[in-house]
């Protein structure tokens, strides 16, 4: 299989797990217009894409010493929010700290809705052969080492949604994120 690109149907990210720390009340009044301005804001400034690819045993023979048993294959992928993102981060630190912490937040919420939005397309595509995607795990959380990454990077052609990895093993632009899912029969 070729690296297939995934772009989502971009919708405005829920705030009610940010808004929940402030509780009813002047707090909450004076930060939620703040949250709602960024989140509005902020669609202006994202390009989601991402890219991923089915893998299997041959291809990758170290990645499935950290699958179960079971697994016959697995997906790779790197999805990313898009380097104009990162200059306005830069502007807002150089400017306005408490908003570049909101954006921080807002777009750390909008990742994680799109990597939901295509572990779910990848769930659906991978029904369709009688299989099951399993969760998708994050070099360097729990039991993933981080040193993963260099494997993810070697195998999916990145640069063709321009994410890069560095040496300290960090995705530019910032708000980028990769995946492995398992994948077993069903």
């Amino acid at each position: 299989m070729t690296a297939q690109i995934y772009v989502p149907q971009l919708i405005q990210p829920s705030l009610d797990g940010l808004l929940k720390r402030y509780p009813e009340g002047r707090r909450r009044q004076r930060m939620e217009p703040f949250y709602r301005n960024t989140a509005a804001e902020i669609m202006r400034f994202v390009q989601p894409i991402s890219l991923y690819d089915e893998l299997f045993a041959h291809d990758a023979p170290h990645l499935f010493a950290w699958t179960a048993p079971t697994t016959v294959s697995f997906y790779l992928a790197v999805c990313t929010l898009g380097a104009e993102l990162d200059t306005e981060m830069q502007r807002l630190v150089e400017n306005d700290m408490a908003g570049a912490a909101i954006l921080s937040e807002v777009a750390l919420t909008l990742i994680t809705a799109f990597t939901r939005d295509l572990h779910g397309a990848i769930r659906q595509q991978t029904a369709q052969h009688n299989q099951k995607a399993g969760p998708a795990y994050r070099p360097g959380l729990g039991r993933w080492p981080l040193e993963l990454q260099r494997t993810i990077f070697s195998l999916l052609p990145t640069e063709q949604i321009g994410v890069q990895l560095t040496q300290e093993l960090l995705m530019l632009p910032a708000f980028s994120t990769s995946l492995i899912i398992p994948v077993r029969n069903l």
